[in-house]
């Protein structure tokens, strides 16, 4: 039976995905998949520090070891040469096509390692949400939150940090501008704020004042409490009635997929 191995790489929204794909090929093709979760500098968390485990029978996940790590200059590549001893293949951030797939690498017969950060064949969000159910201590503080929304909350996503296409193209100014519409409108009686900024965070207090519901949070990625905070935030934005993101963030678009709700990126032009 060939081994065939994934490693979900990047952000929190970018792992999830690739897993709930993975998920599905591996039941799409009746085949056993091994998918490792490596806490790393952009998420610093296992995905048992999260999420309660996965119930698939073909697929297995865990944290992995040395030899799972994707190679880089920092390693060396030293784990790449680890593993052509076990595998007869490997993709390094790979990103599926029209000529290649992961269905069409499966296909082949042959054992192989992958490393991605993207979703390698569309799933429904019936799946998505069935792969991450969150540790019950994790779903007690997303209940606390969430028990003052009502359908006319509004989530609001506004990532920063260093993601300067999110910054160039979904400035404040235009948040504020669609948020003060809706709110005009009577389509929205409060918000909920998720942000990696507390720059940001304390300019809508100023705006909203108690129109506003935002959580304390441990603003670092590359802390485990970090990611454990933005769970519980992301879970917190799928349950509010309408979410407003941010440009070139997946955080804001897996929210969305968690529930269903209407979703609107909020950009300036694209051109300059």
């Amino acid at each position: 039976m060939p081994r065939i191995t994934i490693v979900p790489v990047s952000g929190l929204g970018n792992r999830m995905r690739v897993v709930a794909s993975a998920v599905k090929v591996a039941g799409d093709m009746n085949v056993p998949v091994r998918v490792v979760w490596q806490p790393a500098w952009d998420c610093r968390a296992g995905f048992d520090d999260l999420f309660q485990p996965l119930s698939f029978a073909n697929v297995s996940l865990c944290r992995g070891n040395f030899m799972d790590t994707p190679a880089t200059k920092d390693n060396l590549l030293l784990p790449m040469l680890l593993r052509k001893t076990c595998y007869q293949a490997e993709y390094r951030c790979f990103r599926p096509s029209e000529t290649v797939s992961l269905q069409s690498l499966i296909g082949r017969g042959h054992s192989f390692y992958m490393d991605t950060c993207y979703a390698l064949c569309n799933y429904s969000h019936e799946l998505f949400r069935e792969c991450f159910r969150l540790r019950p201590e994790l779903e007690r503080q997303v209940e606390d939150t969430v028990s003052g929304f009502s359908s006319r909350t509004l989530g609001v996503h506004i990532r920063r940090s260093d993601n300067k296409l999110a910054i160039k193209y979904s400035p404040l100014a235009a948040f504020r501008q669609r948020i003060d519409a809706l709110l005009d409108s009577g389509e929205v009686e409060q918000l909920f704020l998720s942000t990696d900024d507390d720059r940001v965070r304390d300019f809508f207090r100023k705006t909203y004042g108690r129109l506003l519901m935002t959580r304390r949070v441990v603003l670092d990625r590359n802390a485990l409490q970090g990611i454990r905070d933005a769970v519980i935030d992301l879970w917190c934005l799928s349950h509010t009635g309408r979410l407003l993101g941010s440009y070139y963030s997946s955080f804001s678009e897996t929210a969305a997929e968690l529930s269903d709700i209407p979703f609107e990126v909020i950009t300036e032009s694209l051109s300059s």
